[in-house]
């Protein structure tokens, strides 16, 4: 099985990417997550698909052992809409609040993945040129309207076939 990946910088005023990179992906929407009792028997929790809203605080470990939060995955049927969850937590960069992003790590969203890639039709964007480049037209704007530092663009078997 062959993967692909491409990771699209997008120049930001506000941050800029470290000259070495230590990444870690944060999986913050995932449509086949679905709600489920808690641990202690508490109400039900979830699900964190693409459309919960919902504000994810990072854990210690995720705060100081890496410089990159790659935020996981973002659902290509249903861009150019960002999961409020990547927002939510991509705002909070910077800030004191209980498991903000830092300052000065580096913020990416990745669109696709596998489970993303296996189904053929998922990424009408990607059929033509035109619809690609009007879509890239639409992506180039979350740097300034969701606070990320670039794209990471996970296209696998399946998708990546064509």
């Amino acid at each position: 099985m062959r993967a692909q990946a491409w990771l699209l910088l997008l120049p930001v005023a506000s941050a800029t990417l470290p000259d070495q990179i230590l990444g870690m992906y944060v999986l913050l929407a995932d449509d086949s997550d679905k709600a489920r009792p808690t641990h202690w028997g508490g109400p039900k929790v979830g699900p964190y698909n693409s459309t919960t809203d919902w504000t994810p605080r990072l854990h210690q470990y995720q705060q100081e052992g890496t410089n990159t939060l790659y935020l996981t995955f973002l659902n290509p049927a249903l861009m150019p809409a960002v999961p409020p969850s990547f927002a939510a937590l991509s705002k909070s960069r910077g800030k004191s609040t209980k498991g903000a992003v830092p300052a000065g790590t580096a913020i990416i969203f990745a669109i696709g993945g596998q489970a993303y890639s296996e189904k053929k039709a998922s990424w009408e964007w990607l059929t033509t040129k035109e619809k690609a480049v009007a879509m890239g037209k639409e992506v180039a704007q979350w740097p300034a309207k969701y606070g990320c530092d670039g794209i990471d663009l996970d296209v696998e078997a399946g998708i990546g076939d064509k």
